[in-house]
């Protein structure tokens, strides 16, 4: 009976002793991924996705404003929504993961009277990289991918 009663407690305090992948939060900052003509900018804090920025060959899409962001998940996967799109994650570690875009992000906009309208389309299944790097992509705030002026 000792002996049960001693196998017990030590499986009990083994398994009080392994860490939770729940306390895991992945690193603070600007998360980029480069697909092709896109660059992908996520910043996260705390795990929560904070702000979204999407390059198109280069010239930043401003999609309808103000985006509704939200974050759902823990470590290490974690869906991240901006609007109409969802961003899937599954972290690698703490300061990289990969991710899949599912969705649409849309504008408006009016210029000398004219509206226009459009939308990027997200259909990918196969997940892209993304990687913290908390490197300025637009310093001088023009819109324009500085890698590409």
């Amino acid at each position: 009976m000792k002996k049960i009663v001693f196998v017990l407690l030590a499986s009990l305090a083994l398994l009080s002793c392994t860490k939770d992948e729940s306390d895991i939060i992945p690193t603070n900052g600007q998360y980029v991924a480069y697909a092709e003509d896109l660059v992908v900018s996520l910043v996260l804090d705390n795990g929560q996705c904070v702000g979204f920025t999407l390059y198109v060959r280069g010239e930043r899409f401003d999609y309808n404003q103000p985006a509704a962001i939200s974050t759902k998940g823990e470590y290490p996967k974690y869906t991240y929504y901006i609007n109409d799109l969802s961003v899937a994650v599954r972290f690698s570690d703490v300061s990289n993961f990969s991710g899949t875009l599912n969705g649409e992000l849309r504008y408006e906009k009016e210029n000398d009277g004219l509206m226009s309208a459009g939308v990027v389309v997200f259909e990918h299944e196969t997940p892209t990289p993304f990687i913290l790097d908390n490197t300025p992509l637009d310093a001088n705030a023009d819109g324009l991918l500085d890698s590409r002026q």
